[in-house]
């Protein structure tokens, strides 16, 4: 064989090398990654249609989920510590819930969540979603996280810690919560209309203060007949679980904002009594 033979015949074994190693690479890639990093949806199942095709939206444009973090408040105040999973979960039908236990596990390990079964069946801010979630997203592994009111930033930051760890990018973050309660429609949609320009301003902003999405989720004329009515954000059930929510999408970067839908009990029913209203904010990031 000549010299040029020779310097072609390695050229061409050169080529066909890198080819073969681009076809492998090709072959032993992960799944397409999801575009939708994290929703926000009301656990209010008034509005169970606009749920089902907002779920069906992101389901599609996202196939591939792979895990979800479901964040909701505590409504009832259930179990000792202030953030808590469980690694056992039955639907209403009786279907047992694809949770994913290892991961809970290991994070309960740190003890910055604690696992406290008791009434997780009755926390609507978890259930109500899965209805959706069980449908849409069948092959998830989930991830059900509760938070009491008033638990410490600090708290919150030790669990972003744990749970920025183990986002993979084909985990689908949810925050559960809904929005303004016990006031007259005119000033739940001022209330609505601040965080919505929040969430707009969060990929210019880029920051993510708790204090103020706590100043956010507090309103004027609240209604509500709770004794400690003063200290509760009626403006937002769980300013907790927005702010984790947040936070995890800040590490991720996927600060980006789109608004779905926003609704009420009282567009919706014409409802007058400020008691009964409920407000409702579905968007994706």
């Amino acid at each position: 064989m000549g010299f040029f033979s020779v310097k072609k015949f390695f050229a061409i074994s050169l080529i066909a090398l890198t080819l073969t190693g681009c076809a492998t690479k090709q072959i032993s890639e992960p799944k397409n990654q999801i575009t939708t990093k994290a929703i926000i949806v009301p656990h209010h199942l008034l509005v169970e249609n606009y749920l089902t095709d907002f779920y069906k939206q992101i389901s599609e444009k996202n196939p591939n989920v792979e895990k979800i973090i479901l964040i909701s408040p505590n409504h009832f105040n259930y179990g000792n510590r202030y953030i808590q999973s469980t690694t056992s979960l039955t639907d209403k039908d009786g279907t047992k819930i694809n949770i994913d236990k290892n991961e809970i596990a290991k994070i309960s390990q740190t003890g910055v969540i604690s696992i406290e079964p008791i009434y997780f069946e009755k926390e609507h801010g978890i259930m109500n979603e899965l209805i959706f979630t069980n449908k849409y997203f069948k092959n998830a592994k989930i991830i059900p996280i509760r938070i009491k009111n008033g638990t410490s930033k600090d708290r919150l930051d030790m669990v972003l810690n744990e749970l920025s760890k183990i986002v993979t990018p084909n985990t689908l973050i949810i925050v559960s919560a809904d929005f303004t309660h016990y006031t007259d429609e005119k000033i739940a949609l001022k209330n609505d209309e601040r965080f919505l320009k929040y969430f707009e301003n969060l990929s210019k902003t880029k920051e993510i203060n708790f204090n103020e999405i706590k100043k956010l989720a507090t309103t004027e004329n609240a209604k509500t007949a709770d004794e400690n009515a003063e200290n509760y954000p009626v403006a937002l059930d769980s300013p907790e679980s927005l702010y984790l929510g947040l936070k995890l999408l800040q590490t991720e970067n996927a600060l980006t904002f789109t608004f779905f839908k926003r609704t009420s009990s009282a567009s919706l029913l014409g409802l007058t009594n400020p008691l009964d209203n409920t407000s409702h904010i579905f968007g994706e990031f």
